[in-house]
Order: C-alpha cells, then sequence, then structure tokens
C-alpha cells in the first residue's frame, strides 16, 4: 500500500520543454455558434463556452433552442428560465487558471481535463521539490517512455499500455500507470535533475493524458485481497409520474475499498501522516502492476482495528477525483415531490412525486407535505406554490411554511389540508412551484399529482363482518386497500 504526496507542476516555471503548441484563441465574434469548451478573447480576458445550447425543459413547448451566439461573454449573460441550465452563465471567464492551456492540462488535478494530441506527447519538466514516484491517469495511448535526466543514475523505461486484446476500440489501454522506482531525485542535490515523458500510439489515435502526478511516495503497508474496486455514478436516472425514464449522464468517480496489512508499531505514525491528507487529493496505490488500485482523490474512511502485537490489518475506502465529464450536464427538471409530514430531521430522500390520501365523511385522513428538494433557493430568489384540482375539487387549503430542519436545510413546504372542510372524491390535483429567479425570470417545477378517494371499509357491511364471521378480501399492499369487487366468492372464516 502505496501513498505519492504530489507536487505541485508551476506553469510555466518546471516545464523544460513540450510538443504542444500553445492554444490559438481567437476573439469572440457574435455571429459564431461555440461548441461547448471553445475559448475566445473579449475585452482582455479569456472565456471558456459553458453551454453551446439551451433546450426547453418542456417536451411540448415550442420554443425554439438558444444558442450561445449573440451573447458577449464579459456582459454575464444567463440562461433563461425554462431551458436546461436555467440560470447559468453562458461564458466563463479562465484567465486566472493556470491550466487552462492544452497544453498545461495534464499538470492540473482534474483528469476529466485532459491534454490532447493528434501525434505523440513530448513532455520535460523539472520539479523543484523532491521526487521520487510518478503517476499517470485518464491515459489514452499505447506506449509511455519515461526517462530521469541528469540524476544519480540513469533511468529509462517504456511500458506496453495497450491491452493484447481490447475489450472495446473505444477503451483500448489501461487508463491508469504507476512507476515507482524511479531513481530519488532531491534538487538540492540533483538541481539540473529532470523527467522526460513520452505518450505514443501504434495506430493512428488521439492521444490523451489527464494528469501526471509526481512526487515522493511513502509504504504504509502492504495491499490484501479482498481489496474492492467499483465506482460511484452521479448520472442522474428518474421516472417521471407517468413512468417515463429520465436519463442525464454525469461524471462518475472510482472507488477503492483497500483492504491492507499494517505493522503495528507503525500505526500511530501513518494514522498522523494519513490525517494530513485527508483533504488534500494524493495518489493510493494498491500495486502497480494492478492499475485498478490506482486511485486518485480522497480518503473518506480510515479504520485500522490492532488486532496483534507484530501486525493489523487496515481498511481505507478512496474516492477518485471526477474521471469523466460529458459535454452535456444539463440538469433534470426541477420538480416538486412529496415527503415526511411528520418528520423535520434532514430531508435527503423524497417519497415520489405521487401521493394518495383518502376521505372519511368528506375529510381527509392525515396530511402531505411538498417541497423542492432538487433545485435548492439561491440567495435573492422566492418561491410561490400552487394547487390545482384536475378532477374533483375540495374547501380545503393549503399552507405554505419554511422550514429549517436540523442539519440546516432551509425548505419551502406546501402542507395540504388545512382545517377539516369538506372534499369531493374522486380528484386529482397537481401541485407546482414557482421559483423567481434574481433577475426575474420564473422557473416552474414538474408538478407533484395528488390523488383522493374515499377511504375503503373492508367490514362495511355488519352483516358480514359478525364478531364469528370475517370476509376474505384481495389487500393491494402497495396502496394499503381492500379491494370487494375483486374477491372471487366469500370464504366464512370462524373467528377465534
Amino acid at each position: 500500500m502505496i501513498v505519492i504526496v504530489p507536487y505541485a507542476v508551476q506553469i510555466p516555471g518546471d516545464i523544460l520543454s513540450t510538443n504542444i503548441p500553445a492554444d490559438v484563441v481567437p476573439a469572440w465574434s457574435s455571429t459564431t455558434r461555440y461548441p461547448a469548451g471553445a475559448a475566445v478573447s473579449d475585452s482582455g480576458a479569456t472565456w471558456e463556452a459553458a453551454h453551446a445550447v439551451a433546450t426547453p425543459t418542456d417536451p411540448e413547448s415550442t420554443d425554439p433552442d438558444l444558442y450561445n451566439e449573440g451573447h458577449d461573454p464579459s456582459s454575464g449573460h444567463i440562461v433563461p428560465a425554462g431551458y436546461t441550465h436555467a440560470g447559468a452563465l453562458w461564458w466563463h471567464n479562465v484567465s486566472a487558471d493556470a491550466y487552462f492551456e492544452n497544453r498545461y492540462r495534464m499538470f492540473s488535478d482534474n483528469p476529466a481535463r485532459a491534454t490532447e494530441s493528434p501525434t505523440d506527447i513530448l513532455v520535460e519538466i523539472r520539479p523543484s521539490a523532491p521526487w521520487d514516484a510518478l503517476a499517470l491517469f485518464n491515459v489514452g495511448a499505447d506506449e509511455l517512455t519515461v526517462e530521469v535526466l541528469n540524476g544519480p543514475s540513469a533511468y529509462s523505461v517504456t511500458q506496453t499500455l495497450r491491452y493484447a486484446d481490447p475489450l472495446s476500440t473505444e477503451f483500448p489501454n489501461q487508463s491508469a500507470v504507476a512507476l515507482l522506482d524511479l531513481p530519488a531525485i532531491d534538487p538540492l542535490t540533483h538541481p539540473d535533475a529532470s523527467l522526460r515523458l513520452r505518450l505514443r500510439a501504434t495506430v493512428p489515435r488521439l492521444i490523451h493524458c489527464g494528469c501526471l502526478v509526481i512526487g515522493a511516495k511513502s509504504v504504509i503497508g502492504r495491499t490484501l485481497y479482498g481489496t474492492e474496486v467499483g465506482i460511484v455514478d452521479y448520472s442522474r436516472k428518474e421516472r417521471d409520474p407517468f413512468g417515463n425514464l429520465l436519463v442525464i449522464e454525469r461524471g462518475y468517480t472510482e472507488l477503492v475499498k483497500y483492504r491492507f496489512e499494517i505493522d503495528t508499531p507503525t500505526i500511530a505514525a501513518a494514522r498522523q501522516f494519513l490525517v494530513e491528507r485527508r483533504a488534500k487529493a494524493t495518489v493510493f496505490i494498491g500495486a502497480a502492476s494492478a492499475p485498478e488500485t490506482l486511485c486518485y482523490g480522497y480518503y473518506q474512511d480510515l479504520l485500522i482495528p490492532v488486532e496483534r502485537h507484530s501486525r493489523s490489518s487496515a481498511n481505507l475506502d478512496v474516492e477518485s477525483i471526477v474521471q469523466d465529464v460529458p459535454a452535456s450536464t444539463a440538469n433534470l427538471p426541477a420538480r416538486a415531490v412529496f415527503v415526511d409530514p411528520y418528520g423535520d430531521n434532514c430531508v435527503d430522500e423524497d417519497l415520489g412525486a405521487v401521493a394518495e390520501i383518502c376521505l372519511v365523511d368528506g375529510k381527509p385522513e392525515g396530511t402531505v407535505k411538498v417541497t423542492v428538494l432538487d433545485r435548492p433557493l439561491e440567495p435573492g430568489e422566492t418561491i410561490a406554490w400552487s394547487l390545482e384540482w384536475l378532477t374533483g375539487e375540495s374547501e380545503n387549503e393549503a399552507s405554505v411554511t419554511t422550514l429549517t430542519t436540523d442539519c440546516l436545510q432551509v425548505l419551502s413546504l406546501l402542507t395540504w389540508p388545512v382545517g377539516t372542510r369538506r372534499t369531493q372524491a374522486p380528484g386529482v390535483a397537481a401541485i407546482r412551484a414557482t421559483i423567481t429567479l434574481v433577475d426575474t425570470t420564473t422557473l416552474v417545477t414538474e408538478a407533484a399529482i395528488l390523488s383522493v378517494k374515499d377511504c375503503v371499509d373492508p367490514c362495511a357491511d355488519a352483516n358480514l363482518c359478525t364478531p364469528a364471521i370475517g370476509i376474505a378480501a384481495w389487500y393491494n399492499d402497495a396502496t394499503g386497500d381492500y379491494d370487494l369487487d375483486a374477491v372471487a366468492g366469500i370464504v366464512l372464516i370462524q373467528a377465534d
């Protein structure tokens, strides 16, 4: 179990050479539609297109798509309500981002922002801090060559990254690699030592490198079998009240649950070392020969049971930095959802967008609460609620309150009903929230659907529900109702 503490490569001071040309940033044109990620210059700054197009969130809308064409980057234009990316800026100012240029992206701590080249990638760097290990993430190349120049000993290695039998033409090579046998370099004793790296392809393809991490390694234990690898997907997959599946592909993180053995006398030192890395991006390596155990990110949990005098087992859960960010990161339409009507703790789960309530003598049994969980209010925004009866009607009103939960969430809640006035059944109501943004435009959520019906008493017929006789009825576990109409014959049961 090895940890590499990354060195932050200084741009451009630590870069001795690179074959990747400098970006050519054109001046912004008011008549050009730019793709997401395109860079332009305007008003003395460099800007990146955050979105290429915004589409209406209502699938039945006849409103046209919107493009970044004509939106001056320096003007701060935002996407209006009713569209994907509502409230977001069309352009981001990236002038202060030292790693924004394509040739420098591989030195940032975000593997999703890769340096790309149609030919080999060749770079030479001279870190100004001690280093003896190298790791690469989000790599797209067939072969890697690394040399250490002017060091205490000669070092040159070439490693094949391409899989012998790729499962997919999209992913023909291992995406992570670590070299842990570099000579130890101290700039004080070897001020001219540098690292030269080449990535090449054996067949024509676009070469890319998401993240180059160089630094000093520390061995904290011996990785054991039982280490688990997986991913955490942040894509959204939801069904609307009619069962239609809504999917927004988003980034994911790699998850590694390391199981390793540690010398018991070193537990205190290892824990102290890891405590210092708890909120800093770090490279964790189970085994360099097993690329699936390489993870660049943050550890979530550390547990070291002190088991024996000599050795103890330990567990470390690490989640990587986001590995892939698709071009479309549009939010699903904000929606109103039902939540627990009795809880005021942290609200992290909804009860869905459809709820049912029944009536006894025309009066509702219980209450329902509706809120918006997936679109928190920003400072200066306001929210208003509406309850529209699509079928049936009710004399009951709804109340709106602002609830601060135990975990400091501030939620606007609609509660129905207020009072004990009569309601007609069957009935269906649509509950929506209208959010007024800072620029006075509005965002209307998808509706939560409330169904109202008469409560069903399976023993309403006193002749069939005597102390000694019962009635068999179908019970719907999903709705909690007894369906007397669906009974296939009456079964008499002698009560105890």
